[in-house]
C-alpha cells in the first residue's frame, strides 16, 4: 500500500482479526457448551434403484446421557432420527443397543446411551429419482440429562450431502 508503513498495515490486520475473534467468541462458546455433538457427514453416493447405509456418529460430553429410542416410560423423550421423505425412501433406522442404568430419581433402571455411538440409516434411491447432487435433511430429537437434571428436549437439524447416479 502506497504511503502506509508496513507496521501500520500489519497492526490493522491484527486489529481486524482480534475484532473478528471477539465477535465469534459467544458463538464458539455456545457450540462448546452443547452436551451432544453430531460428527460431520461425508457425501453419500448411491445409484438409482440401489440402497446405501451410512452411520450418524454422535458424541455426548462426559457425565451426560440421552434416553434410548425405547425409553421405557411414556413421559421420557426418546432418541429419534427422522429424514425427509424425498428423494430417498428410508428403509431402516438402526439405533445402538442401550445400557440399563440406575439413577437416584427413578425406581427402575433407565434405557440410556452415553459417550460416543452411531445410528445407522439405510436409504434407497428410487429408480426414477432425479440424478445429481443434493442435501437430505434430517432431525435428531433427544433430551440430554445428567444424574441430577435433564435439559429441555432439543431437535438438531442434520444435513446429509448426497449424489444420485
Amino acid at each position: 500500500m502506497k504511503g502506509t508503513s508496513p507496521s501500520c498495515w500489519a497492526s490493522s490486520r491484527i486489529a481486524r482479526a482480534t475484532l473478528f475473534s471477539l465477535l465469534l467468541l459467544p458463538w464458539l462458546r455456545a457450540q462448546d457448551n452443547q452436551p451432544l455433538r453430531v460428527a460431520p457427514l461425508g457425501k453419500l453416493r448411491v445409484a438409482r434403484g440401489e440402497r446405501a447405509e451410512f452411520p450418524l456418529r454422535i458424541e455426548l460430553k462426559a457425565g451426560y446421557h440421552v434416553k434410548s429410542h425405547l425409553p421405557g416410560e411414556a413421559t421420557f423423550v426418546p432418541l429419534r432420527l427422522t429424514w425427509e421423505k424425498r428423494p430417498f425412501r428410508v428403509v431402516e433406522v438402526r439405533y445402538p443397543k442401550p445400557s440399563l442404568r440406575r439413577y437416584a430419581f427413578s425406581d427402575r433402571p433407565l434405557s440410556v446411551l452415553s459417550g460416543a455411538f452411531e445410528i445407522a440409516t439405510v436409504l434407497e434411491a428410487p429408480r426414477d429419482a432425479p440424478r445429481g447432487p443434493g442435501v437430505l435433511l434430517g432431525w435428531l430429537r433427544f433430551q440430554a440429562c445428567t444424574a441430577a437434571l435433564c435439559l429441555p428436549p432439543r431437535t438438531l437439524e442434520v444435513r446429509l450431502p448426497y449424489e444420485i447416479r
